[in-house]
Order: structure tokens, then C-alpha cells, then sequence
């Protein structure tokens, strides 16, 4: 685990009705190929700074492993298009070098009713 990670447990405090979790969003395709459903992300691409993103109205400008923290939502079978159906949001992602993976922090909302339904499967 990136000790960056550690350093966002430190010091942000887990909001109330919140599980938080730390999972391996995705490796780099250089080191561990595509996933399943056959997605992968060079090693290069996932620290590089897209140029055609835009937040808002302005360019942005973070690497792109960090669109998880501004742009995904955890989503029930991937059902992704309303942003109130979320049952989670990632506060915190970092590429780990090392290990050529992105890590995130997951923060689940264990008040939302789809939660349950989730946990049921």
C-alpha cells in the first residue's frame, strides 16, 4: 500500500454512516494487462494529464488516475448514469509506483437503501 494512503487515513477522519475501504482500483496495463472486460491503462497514460477532460469550465489538470476521486461514483452493476443512485464516493486516489497500480479509498454510505441490496448479492 502507497504510504500516502496512510497519510489520508491520518488525517482525514471517516465521516459518520461511512465504511471506508481501500482497494486496487485498476494495475497499469504495462505490468498486468487488461482487466476482464478488457480495459487497461498504460503506465504512462495514468500519470500523464489528459488534455480533452474538462471540470467545469476549466481544463483539468490533474493525472489521470485522479479522475476517480473527481469523476467516479460506486454504482450498483455499474447503473452509472444518475449521481443520486451512488452508495459511495472515493475521497482519495494515488498511482503507486511500485507496485504499477492505482489505489483508492472508498467511502460507502451504509444509510443509502441501495447499499443493502448491494450486500445481498
Amino acid at each position: 500500500m502507497h504510504p500516502e494512503i496512510l497519510t489520508f487515513l491520518g488525517e482525514s477522519p471517516r465521516p459518520k454512516n461511512v465504511t471506508r475501504i481501500i482497494v486496487t482500483a485498476l494495475g497499469a496495463y504495462d505490468a498486468y494487462g487488461s482487466n476482464v472486460n478488457g480495459d487497461g491503462f498504460h503506465e504512462k497514460n495514468l500519470l500523464s494529464v489528459p488534455n480533452d477532460i474538462r471540470l467545469g469550465s476549466k481544463k483539468y489538470t490533474e493525472p489521470m488516475y485522479r479522475t476517480f476521486v473527481d469523476f467516479a461514483r460506486l454504482y450498483k452493476n455499474h447503473r452509472n448514469k444518475l449521481h443520486d443512485h451512488a452508495y459511495g464516493v472515493i475521497p482519495h486516489s494515488i498511482y503507486n509506483r511500485e507496485m504499477k497500480r492505482v489505489e483508492n479509498v472508498l467511502d460507502i454510505f451504509q444509510d443509502d437503501p441501495e447499499l443493502v441490496n448491494v450486500q445481498k448479492q
